[in-house]
């Protein structure tokens, strides 16, 4: 299991492309999406999210090789209706996508707060 999760943590820091945020740069993707507003923002959070959470799951590695396809996927999905945010204060709400690859369906979450619309998740829906 370390070997993928290492795998996908040196694909993300190679691909990540630099972007000046402010005075600063930062490593993220920026993806337009045709129905939001403003651009949804990939970065190492993302990433790590997914590769820490539910790692007894029998989709995980599944998960973990579609990190490297969410910046094409999500900008494909199709909009859902948003959800409150319960456990985050941070965020006024989650934007929910849905895209289906084959016969897999894709979940992307993402926590839209006044500093922008962050890919928060991604999981496999039955």
């Amino acid at each position: 299991m370390a070997r993928k999760e290492k795998e996908i943590r040196q694909w993300y820091k190679q691909n990540l492309p630099e972007v000046k945020v402010g005075k600063f740069t930062a490593k993220r993707f920026e993806v337009k999406h045709a129905d939001i507003e403003r651009e949804i923002i990939i970065n190492r959070k993302f990433y790590e999210e997914v590769i820490g959470r539910y790692t007894n799951k029998p989709d995980y590695f599944k998960r973990l090789e579609l990190l490297k396809e969410a910046h094409n996927l999500i900008v494909k999905a199709d909009l859902s209706t948003p959800e409150k945010s319960k456990h985050h204060p941070d965020a006024d709400e989650f934007l929910v996508l849905i895209y289906e690859k084959e016969g897999l369906k894709i979940e992307f979450k993402c926590k839209d707060n006044p500093d922008g619309i962050f890919l928060y998740y991604m999981r496999l829906l039955d």
